[in-house]
């Protein structure tokens, strides 16, 4: 198992692919089409820190302020691309805790692309790399109770449901509850196995 500072030390450039997704680092230059997937009322409704109306500028501001994370390997933040058409269709992150070998899971999809299985298939993609690539021993997620859909997503990819949280945050003048999941790679070495996959 790897240690806590060698976590990200070999990963930089690293693109993750799925049968239909390609996630890569997000440039400069993906700044308009993130900002105009943020822009939807219903992407903000379904994360509890994205603001509507997402300020103008702001994704170019996200992500040249996590550029210096991602060079530190204290989180991985990709876009999404759809690999048939090159377009950029959310993005995903993973937040390390290096020094509890921890990791929590993120996501947005736009709003044109719901409902075709692609955060399943990212999430996928997000724990084979926390688990075997940079050697995690946990990685957890949460969803406001209100998201059946992202709930499904990490529920397909074994994460089990831990807790909930009442009155977890604020939006839009209403005080949301939040699942919380969380997947250890002992269980998903498991759950690998059964399916047939090592």
């Amino acid at each position: 198992m790897k240690t806590p500072h060698e976590i990200g030390s070999h990963v930089k450039g690293v693109i993750l692919s799925t049968p239909r997704l390609d996630l890569k680092w997000m440039m400069v230059e993906d700044a308009p089409a993130l900002q105009e997937i943020c822009q939807s009322k219903h992407v903000a409704a379904m994360c509890g820190s994205l603001a509507h109306p997402y300020p103008e500028g702001k994704a170019e501001q996200f992500i040249r302020e996590w550029a210096p994370k991602i060079e530190q390997g204290d989180a991985f933040v990709w876009g999404i691309f759809e690999r048939s058409s090159g377009r950029l269709i959310g993005d995903t992150m993973l937040s390390v805790n290096k020094r509890f070998i921890a990791g929590e899971f993120g996501y947005i999809i736009a709003e044109w692309a719901w409902g075709n299985g692609y955060a399943t298939e990212t999430l996928a993609a997000v724990l084979e790399f926390g688990f075997e690539t940079i050697g995690l021993r946990r990685i957890s997620g949460i969803c406001s109770v209100q998201n059946e859909a992202s709930r499904r997503v990490m529920e397909k990819n074994g994460m089990l449901l831990e807790g909930t949280t009442k009155d977890s945050y604020l939006k839009w003048g209403v005080w949301e509850d939040e699942h919380h999941f969380g997947l250890t790679r002992p269980v998903y070495e498991q759950r690998k196995a059964s399916r047939g996959g090592g």
